[in-house]
């Protein structure tokens, strides 16, 4: 996997759940053979995975079988291929590891960019070609080599750390007195907090009366997830959910984490950096 040597910009593309009273997820376009196409940032995911109609546009070599991991926990067998037809921007991701899903799985997920379908989902992998930086408010998605880094240049930072069995980032938070507690940092969720009802604080969490249910849509299929009021603060670089709060909570099959912090989060900032080389996550407030 070749890192980036210099900074390349890409536009940050709105992607809508298919709800307007849910926040959007975050895309970007990528360009294969001079073709743009619509591609979802989900760190979440440990490969990057595209619709299977594209397989021949894109041509990749088969590489292996293996299981990939979600968000929740959960994995699949697939086989993985390697491409070097993807570009985001000027920068080549070179023998970028994919791995192919049905038409109907991605269409299921009703996520379009304005007129755009999506095509596919950019995964944690990503986070490995430099240091990636989201500005939110410029809408643009800057990737720079990691020997030229900007994470330092922000106040507020936290550790980003690489979890190489899942094949994920996560970050550090303050739940009531505990000050590290250890949530995946999952792009593909577009709700704040999700806690994993196996932990001790989705336990809490869970014997507290439920407001209500949500649907969460994936590349899995569709499943129901119970909300409510969060009995406790929560608290990420400089940042408090309040007691109060809406979170949810559901059944992850790995049990690696308290849970996940998704997309609002990152979207209520000006910059978010991610540097994985120095393990560093920076959120530059608005």
């Amino acid at each position: 996997m070749a890192p980036a040597e210099s900074e390349i910009s890409a536009p940050l593309v709105g992607i809508s759940p298919g709800s307007k009273s849910q926040s959007p997820f975050i895309g970007v376009q990528v360009t294969c053979r001079s073709k743009e196409y619509l591609f979802q940032l989900d760190t979440g995911s440990s490969v990057t995975l595209i619709r299977q109609s594209l397989q021949k546009e894109i041509g990749a070599t088969p590489l292996a079988r293996a299981e990939i991991i979600t968000a929740s926990g959960s994995t699949s067998e697939q086989t993985l291929y390697t491409t070097s037809r993807l570009k985001i921007g000027e920068f080549v991701l070179r023998n970028e590891v994919v791995a192919f899903v049905q038409d109907e799985d991605i269409d299921a997920l009703g996520r379009r960019g304005g007129a755009e379908r999506l095509e596919g989902v950019l995964g944690a992998s990503l986070l490995h070609r430099g240091e990636i930086e989201l500005a939110i408010e410029q809408k643009r998605l800057f990737l720079r080599s990691f020997s030229a880094p900007q994470v330092h240049g922000i106040k507020t930072r936290v550790a980003l750390v690489w979890v190489p069995d899942n094949n994920g980032f996560v970050l550090p938070l303050e739940v009531g007195t505990d000050r590290s507690v250890r949530f995946l940092l999952d792009t593909g969720s577009n709700s704040n907090l999700i806690f994993d009802s196996n932990g001790i604080y989705g336990k809490k969490i869970e014997s507290t009366p439920s407001i209500g249910t949500a649907e969460c849509r994936t590349l899995r299929g569709t499943y129901t997830v119970k909300a409510y009021r969060l009995p406790f603060p929560v608290k990420i670089a400089g940042h408090t959910f309040d007691t109060g709060s809406t979170v949810f909570v559901e059944k992850r099959q790995d049990g690696r984490h308290a849970g996940s912090l998704g997309t609002p989060f990152l979207l209520s900032h000006r910059r978010v950096v991610l540097n994985a080389h120095d393990q560093t996550a920076a959120f530059e407030p608005k």
